[in-house]
């Protein structure tokens, strides 16, 4: 998952050459931090997991227990969270939003749009079919069209100029 951004990295240095100056990494958005706008997006995502949690919860379909390595557990949990998929989601932001996005942004913003997110749904196919790592669970004739379908919309949250 950290293939685009070494393409990002590989077009930059080695195709349009852009990352050999310090104007040219600033169409990855790297410098501006949008500290403000942090709380609400932690904010908004914490909501939404505890509604989640809650009505799961509160619903007979959930039973809760700890289970006896529970330590153990929670330590593996916090290293892969870490290192994989943090490390993995940085690794398509910067590639997709943070450098594909903004190279298609002349095509306009509507069409940039739907371009990454369908190259975005096109390069998660693979593992979703032939794969038990990524989507496993449920009918892969409704998942694959949903994740299509939310590509977009992920890509739309965006905004397409940097």
């Amino acid at each position: 998952m950290s293939t685009p951004t070494l393409a990002a990295l590989a077009m930059m240095l080695l195709v349009t050459r852009d990352g050999w100056n310090r104007a040219g990494w600033r169409i990855l958005g790297l410098r501006r931090s949008r500290r403000r706008t942090w709380p609400l997006a932690i904010g908004i995502a914490l909501a939404a997991s505890l509604l989640a949690s809650t009505a799961v919860w509160a619903s007979p379909i959930a039973d809760f227990h700890v289970p006896a390595d529970a330590v153990d557990d929670l330590i593996n949990f916090v290293i892969s969270i870490a290192l994989f998929s943090l490390t993995f989601v940085l690794g398509e932001e910067l590639g997709w939003r943070g450098y594909l996005l903004p190279s298609l942004r002349s095509h306009g913003r509507n069409r940039a749009l739907v371009i990454v997110g369908l190259v975005h749904a096109a390069w998660h196919v693979p593992l979703i079919l032939l794969t038990t790592l990524y989507h496993t669970e449920g009918n892969r004739l409704v998942i694959l069209p949903l994740f299509v379908a939310s590509s977009r919309v992920q890509c739309a949250g965006t905004r397409a100029t940097s």
